[in-house]
């Protein structure tokens, strides 16, 4: 499975103008959201391109991973509603560049902008903070993600280094 490296500078940025809806809540994520964003990895990735069959307890590694890594806390988002985290944008750094990571909305909530406007709200914060760049990596076929990127001027750079 292919991955692409994608790239976006501050100029290219383009904002989509899209708002999280009024009943949401937005903040940066916290050592104590754990498990509530495996929970959400799971519920967002199972049945799409990149799930693999892991389980909750590999989707709590995976957070784990994040939190033990350049996690950037200050540039990350999580929308909440009704007690829970909806959609999160999680960033970290990488080669000294922002880096999107991981983008997880819950099913029952896709295909309403809420990736978008997290990106917004992130990108914004990335932005404001100096950086320069903002680098992804997506699963070749992965069309909501595609075109949730490709909609905010990032470009396809070269294949992931990860594969």
């Amino acid at each position: 499975m292919k991955r692409f490296e994608y790239l976006v500078d501050r100029d290219s940025y383009r904002p989509s103008g899209r708002s999280l809806p009024v009943s949401m809540g937005v903040r940066e994520p916290t050592r104590n959201d754990r498990d509530a964003l495996a929970e959400l990895m799971m519920d967002a990735y199972v049945g799409t391109i990149d799930y693999h069959g892991e389980s909750l307890s590999q989707a709590v590694e995976e957070v784990d991973g994040w939190f033990a890594s350049e996690a950037l806390f200050a540039h990350s988002r999580v929308a909440t509603a009704v007690g829970a985290i909806q959609s999160a944008i999680l960033a970290s750094l990488v080669d000294e560049d922002a880096f999107i990571g991981y983008v997880m909305t819950r099913a029952a909530v896709k295909n309403r902008g809420l990736a978008q406007a997290l990106l917004d709200l992130s990108a914004g914060s990335i932005w404001e903070a100096g950086f320069t760049r903002i680098r992804a990596w997506i699963t070749e076929g992965n069309v909501p993600s595609e075109a949730v990127f490709l909609r905010a001027g990032f470009t396809i750079v070269g294949e992931s280094p990860t594969d």
